[in-house]
């Protein structure tokens, strides 16, 4: 009750499916609560601010994104963590959406890149910040024995890059937060604030509809971004290190992160 008061809500709220925290949608509004990692970031509370009021005003050309909506104190997240955002339509992102979905995150990441840096994005020490960090850098000191043949070897596939320019990118690409409506430029949720090259970003959205879906051929729609099976090897050490990290190596051998690294070496090899 005391969200639907600060937002000056006042339709019954509906329990959205997906996601692994309660999401409701109130009209053309999604109400969700944010914990202090929803960012893969711990300090999550302090960037919503900075997010929200850098998103607000941001125009959508080629893209839909949802957007923050203050609470009637003019405020981005009130008691409990809930906050408020636009409802984006749409249907989760399927393999014959991908080539329009590549044309709307270079859409989206074109207007992200003049947003300026925030200093906590460096100071992120959860098991996604660590593989963000470790995937451009040295390889960590540990990592779990189940992954760690599988790590040195994409280590050894990697090899420099010339300098790009890194800039905000949404971090966690995968398939349900991209959704699509006939009609309409395809849609995008839960922007994850990340910071590096924006064709990084596309190589984690190709990891997660080609080799996480069991179909590397989906690759073949990324074959003209430059240094392309570079990102691609620096994608998938960045998937395992959040599972070395996490020690979630239950179930491991059957896993889609082994099979979808597996796929990786194949394919960059």
């Amino acid at each position: 009750v005391h969200v639907q008061r600060a937002f000056n809500l006042n339709v019954p709220p509906i329990l959205l499916e997906g996601g692994t925290r309660d999401v409701y949608q109130v009209g053309d509004l999604v109400v969700k609560q944010l914990v202090s990692t929803s960012f893969e970031n711990p300090h999550t509370f302090q960037l919503v601010p900075w997010l929200a009021d850098q998103l607000i005003g941001l125009r959508q050309d080629g893209f839909r994104l949802s957007r923050p909506v203050h609470s009637v104190d003019g405020e981005w997240i009130v008691e409990h963590g809930w906050t408020t955002w636009t409802y984006v339509e749409g249907h989760a992102l399927t393999s014959g959406d991908v080539p329009a979905a590549i044309e709307s995150i270079q859409a989206l990441h074109f207007v992200l890149k003049e947003i300026p840096k925030h200093p906590l994005l460096d100071q992120n020490d959860s098991a996604w910040g660590f593989a963000h960090q470790h995937c451009f850098g040295d390889r960590p000191a540990r990592v779990h024995p189940s992954l760690a043949d599988l790590v040195d070897e994409l280590y050894v596939l990697r090899q420099p890059l010339p300098p790009m320019a890194s800039q905000l990118i949404h971090g966690d690409l995968n398939h349900e937060n991209i959704l699509v409506s006939p009609g309409s430029p395809v849609g995008f949720i839960d922007l994850t604030p990340f910071w590096a090259p924006v064709d990084f970003a596309l190589a984690m959205f190709a990891n997660w509809i080609g080799p996480r879906q069991d179909d590397v051929s989906i690759l073949r729609y990324f074959e003209d971004i430059p240094y392309f099976n570079q990102l691609l090897i620096r994608a998938a050490i960045r998937m395992l290190l959040v599972v070395s990290h996490l020690e979630g190596v239950e179930g491991w051998e059957l896993s889609s992160e082994k099979r979808a690294a597996e796929m990786i070496l194949d394919f960059t090899a």
